[in-house]
């Protein structure tokens, strides 16, 4: 049943923040204040400057790799997928390997579709889960919503609704719709 599965997973889960507790000590309980934890996962605390660094959880050893994720959804592997509105990413947390990978996003910001480094959005903030190979997107700085995809290449993004930087209050087809802000989706 559902309530057994969920009841397991948070069993899990608990299992595995232990564990993590007990290989990074204690800046695994701190989260900025953020309305998102994941830095209690995968950051650090008093982390010089804003960075966005992949690679292995290596709290300690890197101080530099803070996040200030926004929104997450969390795929049926266990790995989560987050917005990091702040460096305009896509980015994915793997607790099981302990990895950060960038999923979506170049340095820099603005619009253009694509996979991992082709790929621009500005201030992507939040992320609903339509299926294990799809994710909507609140791309808040470009004021439109877009579509993430998985294919064996890895994920790519392409415009779901709205005008790319185009705000407004219009109701329409999908690409002519406009959006003043898009705080949240669900």
């Amino acid at each position: 049943s559902t309530a057994k599965e969920l009841a397991k997973r948070g069993r899990e889960t608990r299992e595995e923040t232990k564990a993590l507790v007990e290989l990074y000590g204690p800046y695994i309980g701190h989260n900025h204040g953020q309305s998102f934890g994941i830095t209690t996962v995968a950051g650090f605390h008093r982390a010089p400057k804003l960075a966005s660094i992949d690679g292995p959880l290596m709290f300690k050893k890197d101080p530099y790799a803070s996040l200030m994720p926004s929104s997450s959804v969390t795929m049926e592997n266990g790995t989560i997928i987050f917005t990091e509105p702040s460096t305009n990413k896509i980015r994915c947390l793997n607790t099981r390997q302990q990895t950060l990978v960038t999923l979506l996003g170049a340095n820099g910001s603005g619009f253009v579709d694509g996979q991992i480094d082709e790929a621009r959005l500005r201030g992507p903030n939040a992320l609903v889960k339509i299926s294990e190979t799809e994710i909507l997107v609140s791309d808040a700085g470009n004021a439109c919503l877009r579509v993430m995809r998985f294919k064996d290449s890895g994920w790519s993004i392409s415009l779901a609704a709205g005008q790319p930087g185009v705000r407004g209050n219009k109701d329409g087809v999908l690409k002519t719709a406009a959006f003043t802000s898009i705080r949240s989706i669900t």
